[in-house]
């Protein structure tokens, strides 16, 4: 997710959108906010690098993954 509404307006006109195409995405982010709650995690990409925060997403799931494995094996 972007870090604010405006920020998301503005990627989305620079990446060529209209306005009617911008409603429509603005009503599924909408969606989309209103279920954050039903998940762990909440990435919020605020430097629009798409594969880096990917790979930052990954990392951090795996380091989490191998803590619990290893807290779970040494109990």
């Amino acid at each position: 997710m972007p870090p604010s509404r405006e920020t998301l307006i503005r990627r989305l006109r620079g990446r060529g959108m209209v306005e009617k195409e911008i409603a429509r995405r603005l009503e599924f982010d909408l969606k989309a906010l209103r279920a954050a709650w039903l998940f762990d995690l909440v990435v919020v990409n605020h430097d629009n690098d798409e594969q880096g925060t990917a790979d930052r997403i990954l990392a951090h799931i795996y380091s989490r993954h191998e803590k619990l494995l290893l807290h779970a094996l040494s109990t």
